[in-house]
């Protein structure tokens, strides 16, 4: 059982049990720092293990980095955790791209697209299926793009069925404006349209369906899907994630129907 921090906390308390106590909320830099401090290095894989280094909010300094790096923990659990300095991440692109997750860079830092691109390229554990449900739920069209465009030139994707990255991906788009050109590019095809009693097939949740009930009433009426995805979060302000959520099911279980992607 264990002691959930949810308020001021005595530090020297939880660093001598911490295996007792789980952080709810996030925690500051400054706050993980005294934390580490109160440690023996022995100890700083607990950090991991406890999913503290999730929690930390900021970007650790370089030296409290190489501080925890002379324990068991790893450069792959920090970047898989915490933001780190814009020089760090350069050096791990750099010398050590070979030594972390590369989805785990894509979905944890903050990338310049000049790196985005050498780490899709030439970095490891990279997957179809969970890179296009990772910029699917990122909704990153501009990734996604470069992806689809260059997918014979990427070593780790190359041989794989693009179908296999498409699938996650147009689900986790389905409350994405797209031109047409882009649907083409990055599904092989233009999403349909739909109306308001479509969704109210496909939505298992009934606040799913009042929600377009709000706008749309039940009608036949077909919109296309940018004009269902505007007039949807339009009328939802009140709620836009779960407006977002109603399109992305929509768009899960229309294309489960439809059979979009089932050549993998």
């Amino acid at each position: 059982m264990y002691i959930e921090i949810t308020h001021d906390y005595n530090v020297e308390e939880v660093a001598n049990d911490i295996r007792s106590f789980y952080f709810r909320d996030d925690i500051t830099v400054q706050e993980f720092t005294k934390l580490v401090e109160a440690l023996e290095p022995e100890r700083y894989l607990e950090l991991h293990y406890r999913d503290v280094l999730s929690k930390v909010k900021g970007v650790l300094p370089d030296d409290l980095v190489n501080l925890l790096l002379t324990s068991r923990l790893t450069i792959g659990n920090i970047i898989s955790s915490c933001k780190i300095s814009d020089t760090m991440l350069q050096d791990i692109i750099d010398n050590r791209l070979h030594d972390v997750d590369g989805e785990a860079l894509i979905s944890n830092q903050d990338l310049t697209f000049e790196q985005f691109e050498t780490v899709i390229k030439n970095g490891y554990e990279i997957y179809t299926e969970s890179l296009g449900s990772m910029l699917g739920d990122q909704r990153n069209v501009e990734y996604a793009l470069y992806v689809v465009n260059n997918w014979n030139s990427i070593p780790s994707l190359q041989n794989e069925h693009i179908d296999e990255f498409r699938y996650p991906l147009f689900n986790g788009f389905g409350s994405v404006l797209l031109s047409d050109e882009d649907c083409r590019t990055l599904f092989g095809f233009v999403r349909p349209s739909f109306s308001s009693e479509d969704l109210r097939d496909h939505e298992p949740c009934s606040e799913g369906w009042k929600r377009a009930y709000k706008w749309a009433g039940r009608s036949d009426t077909k919109y296309t899907w940018n004009e269902f995805i505007a007039r949807h979060i339009l009328a939802n302000q009140d709620n836009v994630e779960g407006a977002k959520s109603d399109l992305e099911w929509l768009a899960e279980t229309h294309s489960d129907e439809e059979n979009y992607f089932d050549n993998w």
